[in-house]
């Protein structure tokens, strides 16, 4: 019970607030989708109460719809597909009285655009004629915290109920030739080559007296054969929640003579609005150019991105055609120095726009000591790492000079070692030859030396002496190319 009445009480404040701040910009109105067409008595149809709110985000909706009550009779109310979360009153009707009756909050942060789905009504045909829907009462409440009416209308809608009845047979025409190809219109998709963001179809075609049969069907082929044969014709069709795509309905008509020629009528369908991937400064939030460079990446996979509006907040929206933006990148036009909010609204081919904003500030121009100061940095930055790679190659050959001369030195003073150890040796190795060959002869002084003993003594002896000569000759030739290196 306290709910009821908190609601009751906001529902109040709302209306209060329309009053107390009669100069808000209308911008939101109700209307009904199909908002016209032709039905059979018996048939029953549905129609859509839709709500449309561009300019400003609303959030409570409410409203009191008169039917003709001896034409039309409400089957059922549906809530599926409504972009309403709660219903403060649920929905109801009165085939007595005429009437429906319906009010709603949408929670936050509300809803702003196009078609927003209130609530479906069922009806049935009773009697031929004229029926008409109308709004007795209605609001459209902002979300701006004090519950605006921004209602700037109402679109009513009308139908003509028709009673068909069946021809004796000696009232039947005759055909005398084979019915005409079938010219189809839409109430609700009016140009075959233009995107909609509607996703009911209303489709209507003229009906010619003769004829029995027909077929029809709704295909996604450029293509198609009409597979659902009716025996008792009609001049509409309703299709509710299509797809997003093209479509194509196919209608062949059928009367004495036998089937005529098909006809296509081609819908394109897209609900879902661009999907904006980037939007943002190239130089960063803050920048010197008094012309920015904005990145602006979006993409719509269905009808296409159609055009952009651009504005700076507190300013108007003007439009930008995609040929004005080269390689995702705009350039706004002149800004003043200043802090700033960008808003865009991209738009596709079907009317579905998204919505984004960004913010950034305009510095001013650096002084000349700045510019000076700039110029240094930049010049230390690249001249200090380029000083410190001399100075180490510096330090790095001075290392390498002196690593060779002691290294040149060291090899000098092995090979030194190394040739008067060799010497030494040879010395040694003389001295024992000279004293075996010493040992002999004083052996020998007690006997004759034979001749070949002779020989071989003196032949020894000067190999002894030649060997020598030789190595002493070496040695002196290697100490003298040690001294002049």
């Amino acid at each position: 019970m306290k709910l009821k009445n908190d609601l009751k009480f906001f529902k109040y404040f709302f209306l209060i607030g329309s009053f107390v701040f009669p100069f808000f910009s209308f911008a939101a109105s109700f209307y009904f989708s199909p908002s016209s067409g032709s039905y059979n008595v018996g048939q029953n149809f549905t129609i859509d109460i839709l709500v449309e709110s561009e300019d400003y985000v609303m959030n409570a909706v409410s409203g009191i719809i008169n039917f003709s009550n001896d034409k039309l009779e409400v089957v059922s109310l549906s809530k599926n597909g409504s972009i309403l979360n709660f219903w403060v009153q649920e929905p109801s009707f009165s085939n007595q009285t005429g009437k429906i009756n319906f009010e709603g909050v949408v929670f936050n942060p509300g809803f702003q655009g196009r078609a927003g789905k209130v609530l479906s009504i069922n009806f049935k045909t009773k009697s031929s004629g004229q029926a008409n829907l109308n709004f007795e009462l209605g609001s459209i409440l902002a979300n701006d915290g004090e519950g605006t009416n921004i209602l700037k209308g109402f679109n009513n809608a009308s139908f003509n109920l028709i009673l068909q009845e069946k021809l004796a047979p000696s009232q039947q025409i005759i055909s005398l030739t084979l019915p005409p190809k079938p010219e189809i219109y839409s109430l609700t998709h009016q140009n075959q080559n233009q995107w909609y963001a509607n996703n009911n179809l209303v489709l209507k075609w003229n009906l010619p007296r003769d004829i029995i049969a027909l077929k029809y069907s709704l295909t996604q082929k450029d293509v198609g054969d009409p597979n659902i044969l009716v025996d008792f014709p009609f001049n509409s069709k309703e299709y509710k929640n299509l797809e997003d795509g093209i479509w194509y309905f196919n209608l062949q008509f059928k009367n004495q003579k036998g089937w005529g020629e098909i006809n296509h009528y081609r819908l394109q369908i897209d609900t879902i609005p661009p999907e904006i991937k980037s939007f943002e400064l190239v130089d960063g939030s803050k920048t010197r150019k008094n012309n920015p460079e904005i990145l602006i990446n979006a993409i719509d996979n269905m009808s296409g991105i159609d055009f952009y509006e651009f504005k700076i907040e507190g300013e108007d929206f003007y439009k930008v055609l995609p040929e004005d933006i080269k390689n995702n990148i705009y350039i706004l036009p002149y800004q003043n120095i200043g802090k700033k909010v960008l808003l865009v609204k991209i738009y596709d081919k079907a009317g579905n726009y998204s919505l984004a904003k960004t913010e950034f500030e305009i510095l001013p121009q650096p002084t000349w000591l700045e510019i000076l100061f700039k110029e240094i940095s930049i010049t230390l930055i690249y001249l200090i790492p380029l000083i410190a790679l001399i100075i180490l190659l510096i330090i790095l050959l001075l290392y390498g000079i002196r690593y060779i001369i002691l290294l040149r030195k060291k090899i000098k003073k092995d090979k030194q070692f190394s040739f008067q150890e060799l010497h030494k040796i040879f010395e040694k190795l003389k001295d024992d030859i000279e004293i075996r060959i010493k040992t002999i002869k004083n052996v020998k002084n007690k006997e004759i030396f034979t001749k070949e003993e002779k020989e071989v003594i003196r032949i020894l002896e000067e190999d002894l002496e030649k060997t020598e000569n030789i190595i002493k000759k070496d040695l002196t030739k290697i100490f003298d190319d040690l001294s002049k290196n």
